[in-house]
């Protein structure tokens, strides 16, 4: 299985990850269909995997919708989903299996 670790968008919060699905700000987070597309683009023009066993480990940053679209993305093409959440108390990530 080929796992990949990534971030939601860089420059939110430090994440220990050097792949982002966004490497900018996103300028209207209420275009949830412009999102979609640019997370499409982002797994299907980047990352070439269809027919693979894929795991994507995904560090979440709080931004639901981009986090959500990830998830429709990775339904679509078949992959397994954990995202990480941060735990202010312990200072360590949290692993959340999705799919």
């Amino acid at each position: 299985m080929l796992k990949i670790s990534l971030g939601t968008i860089k420059g939110r919060h430090q994440l220990p990850v050097t792949d982002y699905v966004f490497n900018n700000e996103i300028q209207d987070v209420t275009d949830v269909e412009k999102i979609q597309q640019d997370v499409d683009y982002y797994f299907n023009e980047l990352y070439s995997l269809n027919g693979k066993d894929v795991q994507i480990i995904l560090y979440v940053t709080g931004l639901t919708v981009v986090t959500l679209a990830i998830v429709k993305t990775c339904v679509r093409l078949g992959y397994k989903l954990v995202c990480m959440h941060f735990d202010r108390d312990t200072n360590c990530y949290l692993g959340q299996i999705i799919l």
